[in-house]
């Protein structure tokens, strides 16, 4: 828990556990151990749990803020769908973390996974909102022009790809 950065993530959980142990400890000092047998389970149980949340937290906190700030911004009635798929991928990315919390590889995959996906969910209800305020003329065009760039990139890709061929 220590490691995970429980102390800051969770602060008054990690202060809590750690106050358990600290009179389980003082009892054991004076030879009182019944205690310490019947809560050492159970504490070993809590610090594991505050590792977890500590690396959940600390991994995905920033994804979950960008939701919470997209559901302030009308996520919910923007876009609904994009959100349910958001929360879902970072839900998935928990129990990901959870079931190999000392993987690195697993934990930055589900970090940068979330991260893409609460970042792309901030940007569409922006550009749901901003384009609440256009014309229909205005949006084709925007996306005629979207479209153009896109178009222009992928020539520019193919040519470069059949010179490096030569």
């Amino acid at each position: 828990a220590l490691v995970a950065d429980a102390p800051k993530h969770l602060n008054e959980e990690f202060t809590a556990a750690d106050v358990d142990l600290k009179s389980v400890s003082e009892d054991i000092e004076s030879d009182d151990t019944a205690d310490a047998v019947k809560l050492r389970g159970n504490l070993a149980a809590r610090y594991s749990d505050l590792e977890v949340k500590a690396i959940i937290k600390g991994n995905l906190g920033s994804a979950k803020f960008a939701v919470e700030q997209a559901i302030k911004e009308g996520a919910k009635k923007l876009t609904p769908e994009a959100l349910d798929m958001t929360q879902k991928k970072i839900g998935d990315d928990e129990v990901a973390i959870a079931n190999a919390r000392h993987d690195q590889v697993v934990l930055a995959r589900a970090s940068a996974d979330a991260n893409v996906a609460s970042k792309r969910l901030l940007d569409l209800v922006r550009q749901a909102k901003s384009s609440s305020q256009q014309s229909p003329e205005q949006l084709a065009a925007h996306l005629e022009q979207n479209q153009n760039i896109a178009n222009s990139a992928a020539v520019a890709s193919a040519v470069k790809l059949d010179q490096s061929e030569k």
